[in-house]
């Protein structure tokens, strides 16, 4: 009888021990980020930079072999993706195509093989959410009012589709600039409203827009 109690007491012991150590193992392995987790938390920013640099090299690769259609359909499509490829900011300094900017802004207004219209929805598209800034920001604005002013029908049809909100933005963005009051702009605001008709809803919303860029300027 002694004999078996002393087994059953063994046996429990076993048991109790496997059962804490159990126990630590899994609450330990809870503290652990699952694998990958930290590694892709560290690698999220230089995946970006990857994908922007693949993007710039493959746009450089395309004006060096003057591939119109391949470069006009890579080029950026939104002011962010425009930024990120062609601006300069003091945090980041110089993006990867700051440099390029104005052959191929140049090249995205002359190459052949592409419509007007796929030119100006593209260059429109840019321009949404879009503010001013030096250099190919600048250039790239100066593009879209240039596109606007010699082809107002197609422009005010492609930018009577889009929502005021979005249009509104766009003008804002070609009429923006740290002189909103000085005569080139002036003169780029009677331009593009003689262009586009004086009674026209593109018209209007840009008038608006130069108003609150004026107000603007006098507020600060």
């Amino acid at each position: 009888m002694s004999n078996l109690l002393s087994e059953t007491r063994c046996v429990c012991a076993k048991s109790i021990i496997f059962f804490v150590a159990a126990l630590f193992v899994a609450c330990g392995g809870a503290n652990l980020d699952p694998p990958g987790r930290a590694q892709a938390s560290n690698t999220q920013v230089p995946v970006e930079r990857d994908k922007e640099d693949s993007l710039a090299n493959r746009l450089s690769a395309l004006y060096d072999a003057k591939n119109c259609r391949g470069f006009f359909d890579t080029f950026p499509s939104s002011f962010s993706e425009f930024e990120r490829l062609y601006g300069f900011n003091d945090a980041t300094s110089e993006s990867p195509l700051y440099s390029k900017y104005e052959r191929h802004v140049q090249y995205f207004l002359s190459c052949p093989d592409i419509s007007i219209r796929e030119r100006l929805e593209k260059a429109i598209g840019v321009g949404v959410g879009g503010k001013w800034d030096a250099d190919a920001t600048a250039k790239i604005q100066e593009a879209s009012y240039e596109l606007i002013k010699e082809n107002p029908a197609e422009s005010e049809e492609i930018l009577d589709r889009l929502p005021e909100t979005q249009a509104s933005s766009f003008w804002f963005f070609v009429l923006d600039g740290p002189h909103p009051q000085d005569n080139a702009t002036l003169e780029k605001v009677n331009v593009l409203v003689n262009a586009l008709g004086k009674e026209s809803k593109q018209s209007q919303l840009l008038t608006v827009q130069h108003q609150e860029l004026l107000r603007n300027a006098r507020s600060h």
